[in-house]
């Protein structure tokens, strides 16, 4: 009698897990930020491929599902941001280069206008002079 109930118990336990039993297709769906465990393994879905990686732009330290378009498109902004941090600081060293040489290029702007003011004043000067010996000349001829 001991065998039949125990049997009938076991059938029952085997039965009962059967029933209880999550069906594969309840399994967690892979998409983008649904948690992971192990970085850098690649899965297929009907959605696309994934990778188990943390994401570059989140401050999370969290392994989650990424696309993998995802993953490159985050990873070339994280390297655009790098590279325009790297030109704005260039840029930002050459100011006082390019300031010396907007002060030098207006101090030589007036040594040349001091020099063009005196090369108009001889022009008048010497247009003066022909003008009068034109007179001159005319009176006389």
């Amino acid at each position: 009698m001991f065998r039949k109930i125990a049997s009938l118990s076991v059938a029952l336990v085997v039965a009962g897990g059967v029933m209880i039993a999550v069906p594969a297709d309840a399994a967690v769906k892979i998409s983008n930020g649904v948690a992971c465990k192990k970085s850098g393994q690649t899965t297929k879905t009907s959605g696309g491929t994934y990778r188990c990686a943390k994401n570059p732009l989140s401050t999370s330290t969290k392994l989650t599902w990424l696309s993998l378009d995802c993953v490159t498109a985050a990873n070339d902004a994280v390297k655009a941001q790098k590279s325009a941090v790297t030109t704005a600081a260039n840029f930002k060293a050459q100011l006082p280069v390019i300031d010396l040489g907007i002060t030098t290029e207006t101090a030589n702007k007036a040594e040349i206008q001091v020099k063009l003011d005196e090369a108009n004043k001889r022009l008048v000067a010497a247009q003066a002079k022909l003008a009068a010996a034109t007179t001159e000349a005319a009176a006389l001829g």
